[in-house]
């Protein structure tokens, strides 16, 4: 007799745990590797097409506890309430900023939460440098203004590629510049 409730061993067809929590990490190295090319033409990537079809969340959230992570290991206060804050807020406010720049609905919000969470990037590589060497000095300010600078051209670029208005770009990297200094200055104080 089959019994619903009886244990079964038939662990080999049973799906990873990361298949069922739908969690590729093939899919966040590949976007990882989208934001370590800031410079690269919009036109001639598929970049676009990528970020909508597969908008994850596992490895924006991944991104903002490293970030907080590596800040409380450099010896600042824990910022884990302030790095989420900002990011719940962020994505709601540019979300309503992508809104109103476009005329019809490209962007849906986890899209926009895949795109600001992917682009922090350059800012955990810059909170990991933080906690084997101090900010506070010439090296880590001008590696604090790059990293600002390659994170909110990385968003920009990608906000363009998935709204097709490339005249836009400059108008999206002012919003991702000020958000980008926001947890730039949280790592470095």
């Amino acid at each position: 007799m089959d019994d619903p409730l009886s244990f079964s061993d038939d662990f080999d067809t049973e799906p990873s745990l990361l298949e069922e929590l739908e969690i590729y990490p093939d899919r966040i190295i590949e976007k990882i590797m989208v934001v370590l090319h800031p410079f690269r033409r919009p036109e001639h990537s598929l970049d676009a097409v990528h970020l909508t079809k597969n908008p994850d969340l596992a490895g924006p959230i991944l991104f903002y506890l490293l970030l907080a992570v590596c800040s409380f290991l450099a010896g600042n206060k824990p910022h884990f309430g302030f790095v989420y804050g900002v990011s719940v807020i962020s994505c709601f406010t540019m979300y309503g900023l992508l809104s109103l720049m476009t005329s019809h609905t490209v962007f849906d919000l986890t899209t926009v939460a895949c795109i600001l969470g992917y682009s922090l990037v350059p800012i955990v590589a810059l909170s990991v440098f933080g906690i084997f060497y101090p900010l506070r000095s010439l090296v880590g300010v001008t590696l604090a203004t790059s990293s600002v600078i390659w994170s909110s051209m990385s968003a920009s670029r990608l906000f363009v590629t998935v709204s097709g208005r490339m005249e836009q770009q400059p108008l999206l990297a002012y919003p991702c510049a000020l958000l980008a200094a926001m947890y730039v200055l949280t790592v470095m104080f």
